[in-house]
């Protein structure tokens, strides 16, 4: 067998964690180990390097189901999703969905969308970020009523059932703190996460505002955009629109 016919062999057998008698029959034992413990101790490194990816990507999740629990779910994920990845940081994008129907998910009911936002916090945060117009420049736009706009791609726009952006900062709250017990969740939230320089930003938005929002996803104008909002909307929610979409210049001409 060639070199790199086996190396290729290894690194699947070492991420799938299922044994190979065609690769152990490759390998010779050595005087302190055999050649089928040595791949057992390859494969234990490998899933434990996973599991500690995996903690770093879904720090919330970790936080709030705690460290037997959360052993159980990586456990239990690594052995449906091997990491197809040569960075392990890009591994886990599946969790959320994996939580949908995990015994976890039917016990922790915010669980699988609190790993869509630690997620898409991730995705977010290594995007290239880009920047739209500023304030002056949307106001020009805006008062000749000419332009038509797109949001920038270096954001997500999020809608859950639960208040998942204030699950997400418990996991900066010490151990002996009660918050995490008195704390109400229920609540439906929309939010706008946004790539600014080196930090991920949120801003809470109203349900009209997202719905606006949206719209932007594809090109159009902010007449369109506004002119079949529920009527329930009010001018503060359209001010402090604007002041979002032109404070953190997220918004393209895309007439150009």
């Amino acid at each position: 067998m060639k070199q790199k016919e086996f190396n290729q062999k290894f690194a699947e057998t070492i991420r799938s964690t299922n044994e190979s008698h065609n690769l152990l029959s490759l390998i010779k034992d050595s005087p302190k180990l055999k050649a089928e413990r040595a791949i057992e101790v390859y494969q234990e490194d490998y899933q434990a390097r996973l599991s500690e990816a995996l903690k770093n990507t879904y720090r919330a999740t970790f936080s709030l189901i705690g460290d037997d629990d959360f052993t159980i779910l990586t456990r239990d994920y690594i052995a449906n999703f091997p990491s197809p990845f040569l960075d392990l940081d890009d591994y886990g994008n599946h969790m959320s969905e994996f939580l949908s129907n995990h015994f976890l998910g039917k016990d922790y009911v915010f669980l699988a969308e609190l790993a869509d936002y630690e997620w898409n916090f991730r995705e977010v945060f290594h995007m290239q970020q880009e920047q739209g117009l500023n304030v002056i420049e949307l106001q020009n736009l805006l008062k000749s009523d000419s332009g038509s706009f797109v949001l920038v791609p270096s954001i997500r726009l999020l809608h859950y059932s639960f208040l998942i952006s204030n699950l997400y900062a418990l996991k900066d709250v010490s151990d002996d703190s009660d918050d995490e017990e008195n704390f109400y969740y229920e609540e439906s939230q929309f939010i706008l996460m946004i790539k600014s320089g080196v930090l991920v930003k949120t801003h809470i938005l109203s349900k009209n505002q997202w719905e606006i929002m949206k719209k932007f996803q594809a090109p159009t104008t902010f007449s369109n955009a506004i002119q079949n909002v529920t009527a329930t909307v009010t001018p503060g929610e359209i001010q402090n629109l604007f002041r979002i979409l032109g404070t953190e210049q997220i918004l393209l001409n895309s007439n150009q």
